[in-house]
């Protein structure tokens, strides 16, 4: 998440697109790792450390892009050449044995610039979703308030609903721009795509255009399936097929039941960068 112009101001973040595939390379010297930060649970930071962490974010929301206009004309951020990276390499990282690794590493390169440029003095927290899977919007992730990252987006009774095969999910109670948190009414200067466009098509031929909106969420507990149950027996698998199948299962196809990716994904609001 550039091409050869870009590769330069991005550091790290170059690898991934000399190679088009993930490179696992850490910072070091002389094969000492150097600069390990512990990644701490998003509910063990006190309200502080995670008004610090969205403040960073935002500070990079605010910082000028690195990525060429006329590579990515939707850049109008540094946040930006994250989201357009992640765009471009879509078709290679995602269904395939890369997909964990590669997202890893790049939050990773991502972090790099919320600490050397925006001066956040932490490591990006994680989420344990199991907690809140039954209702998203009670969760102090999703809660709207100051130190959340995100509220509901505001009610769009024309948003579309979410899918599995020919099983249609309940209604989310958003669909709209966000209505609250930190992050309310932020804009993103790439348009979205669904994931049937994307299958038809690929990667649609104006994905890095500039093309502005609100971002949106759709919270929908009825779709959140990353239960105790279901990450206990993820983590248990005894194959990396049982482990895969748990992760991007397609034998519940037209039925109520998600995996973890989609189901993840579509829980908020489906679109990558939403």
């Amino acid at each position: 998440m550039l091409l050869l112009p870009s590769l330069r101001a991005l550091g790290g973040i170059s690898c991934l697109f000399q190679l088009h595939m993930l490179c696992l390379r850490t910072s070091s010297t002389n094969g000492k790792l150097i600069d390990a930060r512990k990644a701490m649970l998003r509910s063990a930071l006190t309200s502080n450390e995670r008004v610090d962490f969205t403040t960073s974010v935002k500070c990079l929301m605010n910082l000028p892009p690195k990525t060429p206009k006329s590579w990515a004309p939707g850049v109008t951020s540094r946040y930006d050449d994250f989201t357009a990276a992640h765009i471009n390499m879509t078709l290679l990282i995602h269904g395939n044995g890369v997909f964990l690794s590669w997202h890893r590493h790049f939050l990773y390169l991502f972090e790099k610039p919320l600490i050397e440029e925006c001066n956040y003095k932490g490591a990006v927290p994680y989420w344990n979703w199991p907690w809140w899977a039954d209702n998203l919007a009670k969760s102090q992730l999703f809660d709207g308030s100051e130190t959340s990252i995100s509220g509901n987006g505001y009610w769009n009774e024309s948003a579309p609903v979410q899918t599995n095969g020919n099983y249609t999910f309940p209604r989310g109670h958003g669909g709209e721009c966000i209505e609250d948190g930190p992050f309310a009414n932020i804009t993103t200067g790439f348009r979205s795509f669904t994931l049937s466009e994307f299958l038809a098509q690929g990667l649609p031929s104006d994905a890095l255009e500039y093309a502005p909106r609100c971002v949106v969420c759709d919270l929908n507990s009825a779709i959140s399936v990353e239960t105790p149950e279901i990450v206990s027996a993820m983590i248990s698998a005894s194959t990396i097929r049982d482990f895969q199948n748990f992760l991007d299962r397609l034998d519940t196809i037209n039925t109520n039941v998600l995996s973890s990716y989609p189901g993840g994904h579509m829980a908020i609001g489906q679109s990558m960068n939403d």
